[in-house]
């Protein structure tokens, strides 16, 4: 990519870190010249975007043997660490008044 690929090409990738897969670019020759991914294949010009990776998953590319496009190029995104509410201790007694509020137990004093 940006060049078409070329006849008969493919490869193997497998992922080392977990993440997701953002599509810059995806155009090949539908049903005929692929990408799988996990299990999923993509062709034409709809890739895996959003596709989430864990450790060891594989991506395959294969082309056939006539027509060529450009091909696709994928960027990978860390996965997003989500911290929770971060807590403050309070009372026993607070702690009793509160209805529907969730609490950290280890910081109730």
């Amino acid at each position: 990519y940006p060049s078409e690929y070329g006849n008969s090409e493919g490869c193997t990738m497998t992922a080392l870190e977990a993440g997701t897969l953002q599509v810059e670019a995806f155009y090949t020759e539908q049903d005929y010249d692929v990408l799988l991914v996990g299990g999923w294949s993509y062709s034409g010009q709809v890739g895996p975007q959003g596709v989430e990776l864990a450790v060891g998953d594989i991506l395959s590319w294969a082309s056939d043997g006539s027509v060529t496009k450009t091909g696709w190029k994928l960027c990978f995104a860390e996965p997003e660490v989500v911290v929770g509410p971060k807590c403050k201790k309070i009372s026993a007694e607070t702690a009793k008044r509160l209805v529907g509020v969730v609490l950290c137990p280890a910081n109730v004093l």
